[in-house]
């Protein structure tokens, strides 16, 4: 949340900052300004000397305030802002010393710019104020006038973070201007745009909007120069970016932040201004810190960073060191290196920024105190807790500096997390402390009967839940379930009271995991009754889902369902426990199953570039713009406001209705209630074959083992082996370290269930931790060498495949008909290929720097080429293996192998992706190269076997398996019945001979699974030393169907028959020939 909203006050200083005064057309200033732009800096000096000298001489001293902008030049001064700085500070001093007020006034107010230039805002704003007295006395008004002056007074109001005051000096402009009878349209564009920004900043958008469109009003009735047709323009698109972000429009907000961009550097580029190029310059990495931003929102968290970081270095090229915008970008760089998971990057950056801001008085306090926050955050997620209470307080210590006991959500909201920060550590004094005084605080003046009131009720629950006290903490969860808001607005109050409804699930967690603490252990009845509970909390997160706007929304919602779903998971077990009732076992399954399917549906909802196969566009539109109805009837400041909400709810039932039954299957697979019945989930199992179910329930592990006859849930403890995971993944290679942790994990996972795993043939579905594991290399005894694995592992007592949801053991098992064979797409990543898109970028932030890391493919090249012939199938080789040529070849072939790199990425599940060749032919495709999972949903990938092994699977430890299940959701509803895939990066020769030997197999009718098992256990056959190792082959998996594929026969040797055919006749044709004569 901090991420966004920092960066969008930021950007509203910059919309602010465009009263720069009215065209220069005095002699020799364009002269000035040629010299400068041409580069020409000794011969500018000297002209700037004597231009001077002259109206001196002259004694035309109202001309000099205008040369207060070029002894103050940054370029003059050989780039060096305190030589600046100091020199207009002396040149000013000097004009003042003439006692004229006009002269004064205007000096004043061009050495304010430079002030804020250098980073200095609060002293530029005592700069103006300082010009409006002399304005004030000025007789014969030259130059600037008091509309002017009082606009740049909200301009550096802005600048400080005094919001209100900036509103009220830009109206107090505004007035001044429409009592002219033909106002200036171009300051009137101006002022408007500013309110706007400002109306943004009160989270008023009706009225937001409203000053926006007076601006593009304004601005239409402007001449075409330079600043018209681009300057402003740019700074128009920059606050419709923000206002498209707040109402959803993702798409369209980086759209308006693209535009912005190439205004500004089109204005850079023929502007011969420099004051208003350097501003130009600083509002183009404003933009793109704001395009990072509206990429964060949509969970795009690497094209963020990358963003905010070309934005960063473009500013350390013109600022100093310790100038403010470099500090603040790299706070915000912070931000988003905490959502990659790059936390020890963070927090160096931070650290910096801290040394930086106690050297420098030019940062607003809000900045200190949100450095001071992330980094505690930092420490406390690397469990440096003494370092993270340290850091909180002295970011509580800034806003209270800052605030003056004043305190915004922002800062009621931190107060929150710190407080709860210290009941986890047991600082039960301090926990209460700020807890309380939030609480309290919400209770008086504009927070009284808010929503803010009611977030603070809950966090203070959730602090005495923490701290054991459980009576305080259902007497607060019961508070804010049963709040009731109040508005002087009644319309606006029952806006309101919709979303408090959407903070009540936690209220209603923390009710019933008080109540469970409380009163355990709980009689049956009391399970039943927290169980209800715990319903009237899932049952308004489904509601919630309609109106998911950014990822902060979907954490928030994740989260939620997660912790919702865990404890009702924990309350079913007790149950199945006590009564031993099988309904109760289908009730756990349910919940478990409905947790993965929220996550994944959670993250499409945030989407609105996806597109689903054989779904017409209007139909995505029109379910988009029913969302949009929905939350945006929340936002509404009119009468009606109540109204549009119910109406826009009944059109999105209305609409759900009709997906029911006009597409079942895009129903099925984005709104459908998950059921789960053990039973029918028995019965479809294919024959010889048992199923485990791993699921974790309150941290505890269990397995459920089932096949067509029995079902049996066995705990399992997991404390024993927790350690053993990373053991494994960090130590691939020594067989001292791994090779009694693959004993341990099979002593716990494997060895309680051996009774009740009655066949060969295993299904597993595994839960957290465990998606990064092959059970496949478990071994039923310790070994001594790699070569022990193929007697002694599990690959050679089982058959394993994998599946994400035992949902999907049920499912449709029609044949289908294929076109082809096989297809193959193998980029193989040369340098030729690197080398062919360097040469054909031409802007260096649209580089993709990851591309040119790819590590070369040239065996899964050959085989792609071999088993084309194989197979009688087509391969698409290095440029053609295009992501074009993908989308367009791929689909209805039996085996579709897919020969690229790929990224399975658990933070943002739906931007796992493929990456295939760059089109170096096509600028418009150049960077479109990745297929992302949210893409996948609308090809057509219909296959018996897809075969994506070269796959990065991110950062194991978060979120474990988020992106595996993300991907292979999505290749299961483009059609493709099974995935071959890797768990982690497998060394690409041993892969590709694996793969080699899964063909042959299946070519002679193996089953999938077979065909997998028997080829790892050749390549074990001929492995040495360290090759047979784990991480060379275990992580080659099977997900989904394992039945065996049907190799047309014929189409594999038809060319082949052709060819005799024709030979035969041919032969036949001569003989008779020769015969006849």
């Amino acid at each position: 949340m901090i991420f966004l909203r920092v960066l969008l006050c930021s950007l509203i200083l910059s919309f602010t900052a465009t009263s720069l005064g009215q065209t220069d057309t005095l002699t020799g200033i364009p002269k000035l300004r040629e010299l400068i732009n041409q580069k020409q800096i000794a011969d500018a000096k000297k002209e700037l000397a004597s231009q001077i000298a002259n109206f001196k001489a002259t004694e035309k001293f109202d001309t000099l305030p205008y040369y207060v902008e070029f002894v103050g030049s940054y370029t003059l001064a050989n780039n060096n802002w305190d030589l600046a700085l100091a020199q207009a500070e002396a040149f000013v001093d000097t004009l003042i010393s003439y006692n004229n007020a006009g002269i004064s006034k205007q000096a004043l107010k061009e050495l304010a710019w430079i002030y804020d230039e250098t980073g200095k805002p609060d002293k530029a704003y005592q700069t103006v104020r300082e010009a409006l007295t002399y304005a004030r006395k000025e007789k014969n008004v030259k130059g600037s006038t008091v509309a002017d002056i009082t606009y740049n007074l909200g301009y550096y109001s802005g600048a400080m973070g005094e919001y209100q005051q900036a509103k009220d000096h830009y109206l107090d402009a505004l007035k001044l201007v429409n009592a002219n009878p033909n106002p200036d349209q171009i300051f009137l564009q101006q002022i408007y745009n500013s309110l706007g920004g400002v109306m943004w900043m009160q989270g008023k958008m009706d009225s937001c909007n409203y000053y926006f469109k007076q601006s593009v009003i304004a601005l239409k009735k402007t001449d075409s120069s330079a600043m018209n047709r681009y300057f402003r323009p740019g700074l128009l698109k920059m606050n419709m970016a923000v206002v498209s972000n707040v109402l959803g429009k993702n798409n369209e907000a980086i759209q308006f932040s693209e535009e912005a961009i190439n205004n500004f550097n089109t204005y850079v580029r023929i502007s011969k201004d420099e004051q208003r190029k350097n501003a130009a310059k600083g509002h183009t990495m404003v933009a793109i810190d704001n395009l990072g931003v509206f990429y964060n929102t949509i969970g795009e968290f690497s094209r963020a960073e990358d963003l905010i970081i070309y934005a960063l270095e473009q500013k350390k090229r013109n600022k100093t060191h310790d100038d403010p915008n470099v500090i603040i970008s790299q706070i915000i760089l912070a931000q988003a290196k905490m959502n990659t998971r790059k936390l020890e990057e963070a927090a160096q950056l931070l650290d910096k920024s801290i040394d930086q801001l106690n050297n420098t008085s030019g940062v607003q306090d809000n900045w200190r105190a949100a450095a001071y926050s992330t980094r505690a955050k930092i420490f406390e997620e690397n469990k440096q807790f003494e370092e993270a209470a340290i850091y909180y307080k002295k970011a509580e210590t800034m806003y209270r500096i800052e605030k003056q006991g004043d305190f915004n959500n922002d800062v009621l909201t931190e107060f929150a997390t710190m407080a709860l920060f210290y009941a986890k550590r047991g600082n039960e004094s301090k926990a209460i402390e700020l807890g309380k005084e939030a609480y309290e605080y919400t209770k008086r003046s504009v927070w009284k009967n808010t929503l803010q009131a009611q977030i603070n009720t809950l966090s203070l629950a959730e602090v005495y839940f923490e701290l054991g006290d459980f009576e305080q903490a259902i007497k607060y969860s019961d508070e804010a379930i049963d709040f009731r808001l109040h508005s002087a607005e009644k319309a606006k109050s029952v806006q309101d009271s919709v979303l408090a409804q959407f903070s009540k699930p936690r209220a209603y967690l923390i009710k019933a995991k008080a109540l469970y603490e409380k009163n355990k252990p709980l009689s049956e009845t009391e399970l039943t009754e927290l169980l209800n509970l715990l319903n009237n909390g899932i049952a308004i997160l489904e509601q919630r889902k309609t109106v998911i706007k950014t990822y902060d929304d979907i954490s928030k919602l994740i989260s939620s369902n997660e912790e919702l779903f865990n404890f009702a998971k924990k309350i079913r077990l007790d149950h199945y426990l006590q009564t031993e009732q099988k309904q109760s076992l289908d009730e756990i399954l349910s919940l478990h199953e409905s947790a993965i399917y929220s996550r994944i549906r959670a993250r499409l909802n945030l989407r609105q570039d996806i597109q689903y196969a054989n779904i017409p566009k209007s139909v995505i539109e029109r379910e988009q713009l029913l969302k949009n109805n929905l939350s945006n009837s929340l936002k509404s400041e009119t009468p009606d406001g109540i109204d549009q909400f119910f109406n826009a709810t009944q059109n999105w039932n209305q609409f759900i209705d009709s997906l029911r039954t006009t597409y079942p299957k895009y129903y099925d697979i984005r709104y459908k209630n998950i059921e789960t019945s053990l039973t029918s989930i028995q019965q479809s199992l294919p024959k010889n074959t048992s199923a485990i179910r791993y699921l974790f329930v309150d941290s505890k592990l269990y397995a459920i083992v089932l096949d067509k006859i029995q079902k049996t849930l066995i705990p399992l403890d997991f404390n024993a082996i927790e350690n053993s995971l990373p053991t494994i993944h960090n130590n691939p290679f020594s067989i001292q370290k791994m090779g009694p942790e693959l004993y341990k994990l099979y002593d716990v996972l494997w060895k309680p269930l051996e009774e009740h795993i009655k066949h060969t043939n295993v299904i597993i579905i595994p839960d957290g931790a465990l998606y990064n594991l092959s059970f496949e290399m478990l071994t039923h005894k310790p070994i001594e060498t790699w070569g022990d694995l193929a007697e002694s592992s599990l690959l050679g007592r089982y058959t394993i495949s994998y599946n994400f949801s035992l949902l999907l053991l049920n499912s449709d098992t029609t044949s289908t008909t294929y076109a082809h064979n096989y297809v193959a797409f193998a980029p193989e990543f040369t340098s030729e290929m690197k080398n062919e898109y360097q040469l054909a970028v031409t802007d260096s932030v649209q580089l993709d720097k990851t591309y040119l890391t790819l590590l070369p493919q040239p065996f899964t090249s050959e085989i792609a080429k071999k088993y084309a012939t194989v197979f009688n199938g087509d391969a698409f080789l290095n440029k053609n293996a295009s992501k074009q040529f993908f989308m367009k070849n791929s689909g209805e072939h039996k085996i579709i192998h897919i020969g690229t790199h790929a990224e399975s990425n658990n933070v943002m599940p739906e931007l796992s992706r493929l990456i295939f060749a760059k089109s170096v032919s096509n600028d418009t495709l150049l960077n479109n190269n990745s297929l992302y999972t949210y893409e996948i949903y609308n090809q057509n990938l219909t296959s018996e076997l897809a075969i994506l092994t070269a796959c990065d699977t991110g950062k194991p430890t978060y979120q474990a398996g988020e992106g595996m299940i993300s991907l292979a959701h999505a290749f299961r509803y483009a059609g493709s019945k099974s995935i071959l895939t890797s768990l982690w990066q497998i060394d690409e020769q041993s892969s590709a001979q694996i793969v080699s030997a899964f063909y042959d197999y299946l070519k002679e009718g193996k089953a999938k699974d077979e065909a997998l098992r028997l080829a790892k256990l050749d390549y074990l056959a001929t492995a040495n030393g360290r090759t047979a190792a784990p991480s060379y082959w275990a992580g080659l998996v099977l997900i989904g169907d394992t039945t065996a594929i049907e190799i047309d026969s014929d189409s594999v040797s038809w060319g082949w028959y052709l060819t005799v055919g024709l030979l035969v006749i041919a032969l036949s044709i001569i003989f008779f020939l020769l015969r006849k004569k």
